[in-house]
């Protein structure tokens, strides 16, 4: 049961994803404010349907800390915040820039795993030096998740995207970097 309600949560994670894509991909006279607006809306609607299923870490593990995030991003500020307190706090750790998401930390097992590997246009490239398998996605122009395994230990680190740029807060570099760090504790 708590392993179909992971993957049915990862399943939401994943369609979000996707939507970022297509919202972020959209007719170019929309402003990006326009395009925020929007996405911050369907956001909301799969977040409160899947806030279950994935178990709030906060404060119960360090896999991956604020002070990792500040120090790879550069930026201060970052907040550890609890999951569904904010729309898109949907993982296992949740971190927030000034009320508004900022990245995501997800534990999941392999059967989710193998679906995100498998999963149609959504693997961008393999990458390397990060745990046993570590993979970018998702397929497109910009990459904002980078998941991976270690042993049988499955999880993704993911940006947020900056709704007054249309960009990630995180790059591909920094979200790498993060996820050697979480494969390192694990």
């Amino acid at each position: 049961m708590k392993t179909q309600k992971i993957k049915i949560v990862l399943s939401i994670l994943l369609s979000l994803t996707l939507l970022i894509i297509i919202s972020s991909c959209g007719d170019k006279s929309d402003s990006a404010e326009e395009r925020g607006q929007q996405l911050q809306e369907k956001e909301k609607e799969l977040i409160e349907s899947g806030k279950h299923g994935v178990e709030d870490l906060a404060g119960k593990i360090n896999l991956l800390t604020i002070a990792d995030i500040e120090k790879v991003s550069g930026v201060s500020g970052i907040k550890l915040v609890d999951k569904g307190s904010l729309p898109g706090a949907g993982g296992s750790l949740n971190f927030a820039l000034n009320d508004k998401m900022y990245a995501m930390f997800v534990i999941a097992d392999m059967n989710v795993y193998d679906q995100w590997k498998t999963g149609e246009k959504y693997v961008h490239e393999k990458l390397s030096g990060i745990g046993d398998e570590a993979f970018s996605a998702p397929e497109g122009p910009v990459q904002f998740i980078v998941f991976f395994r270690d042993g049988s230990n499955v999880a993704s680190v993911s940006s947020f995207v900056n709704f007054d740029t249309g960009d990630p807060y995180l790059n591909l570099k920094q979200l790498s970097d993060l996820a050697r760090i979480v494969a390192a504790r694990m």
